[in-house]
């Protein structure tokens, strides 16, 4: 198909949205990730249903395993009567591809809920292009953002967040389809194996916090829990996640990495003197994200001139 084919099919399928907008959404993923990433007749397949009373809980899991990814995993769902759409794609740890995270349902068109991510998993990644997207669709689309802290947690400060609320569809479809498309050509089509055996295991616990966070958070895997048995649950865990992932009780290291002496004045990093307050926002940061947050920020203050990191210099960076 040609760019121009490709081009008017995508349009065709925008202006026939209607809510829940599950099938144009998987339509559109199947449609730019299906040549390069997913290969629609290679992968796993798991579902489970339970109907009583007039009510019907459903899922249906897909797993594809491409080259450099572990897995994409795209999940349709059915719950107390409304449907949903769930991709995510886990990058390989010697790749460092950032984890492309996608959910769309809700419960009518004036409630409807829809998370699109590109997350970095390696500190290194340029998130340049997603910050552009975030700017050039957030406001037009209509996203209205999150109030929900396991959602903050688990994206990027770039997510395009619609909680519960009314949007306009062509333009979340669009946003869609830019994250998408970035996602594909910017980090996954250009990935290389990375050689260095730290960042491999720091993209390891990135992908795992992520894992952690989204299965702990998942109102899905709870109501499977209620209505399955406990084989079922396993089963969708490991096709969902690779099994039910879970973090170390501290993170010790990181904490010693960010937290030294906790000395009143702050504390001193290779590229200044953090104030205390600075410190703990790092802290307080998803594991997967301090890195880069200290390293943007003391870049930043040496382009500056500044000697001190406080938090009115890290505000610039978002």
């Amino acid at each position: 198909m040609s760019d121009h084919q490709e081009v008017n099919k995508l349009k065709s399928t925008k202006q026939a949205l209607t809510y829940p907008y599950v099938g144009a959404v998987e339509e559109l993923v199947f449609q730019v990730l299906g040549d390069d990433v997913i290969e629609v007749d290679s992968f796993a397949r798991y579902s489970a249903e339970r109907r009583n009373e007039g009510s019907c809980l459903k899922t249906r899991y897909r797993r594809f395993e491409p080259d450099k990814l572990d897995r994409v995993v795209v999940e349709n769902y059915k719950i107390r009567g409304h449907d949903g759409l769930v991709v995510n794609a886990y990058t390989k740890p010697e790749y460092g591809i950032p984890i492309f995270t996608l959910q769309v349902g809700g419960s009518g068109p004036d409630k409807t809920l829809v998370i699109v991510d590109i997350v970095s998993t390696n500190p290194a990644t340029d998130q340049e292009p997603v910050k552009s997207l975030y700017r050039e669709h957030e406001e037009k689309a209509g996203f209205s953002g999150t109030d929900l802290e396991w959602v903050k947690k688990i994206t990027s400060g770039y997510a395009l967040v619609n909680q519960y609320r009314s949007i306009d569809p062509a333009m979340m479809y669009e946003a869609i389809s830019a994250y998408l498309t970035t996602w594909l050509k910017r980090y996954y089509k250009p990935a290389k194996k990375i050689a260095d055996e730290e960042t491999i295991e720091e993209v390891t616990g990135s992908v795992l916090q992520f894992k952690s966070i989204l299965h702990d958070n998942d109102v899905g895997l709870d109501l499977y829990e209620k209505n399955f048995n406990e084989k079922m649950l396993d089963t969708i865990e490991e096709v969902a996640f690779g099994g039910r992932p879970s973090l170390p009780s501290n993170n010790q290291q990181d904490t010693q990495n960010t937290n030294g002496g906790g000395s009143e004045g702050g504390e001193s990093h290779s590229g200044g003197n953090w104030t205390e307050n600075a410190t703990n926002y790092v802290n307080q940061a998803p594991a997967f994200v301090r890195g880069r947050i200290k390293k943007n920020a003391e870049e930043k203050a040496k382009e500056e001139g500044l000697s001190v990191i406080d938090l009115d210099l890290i505000d610039t960076l978002r």
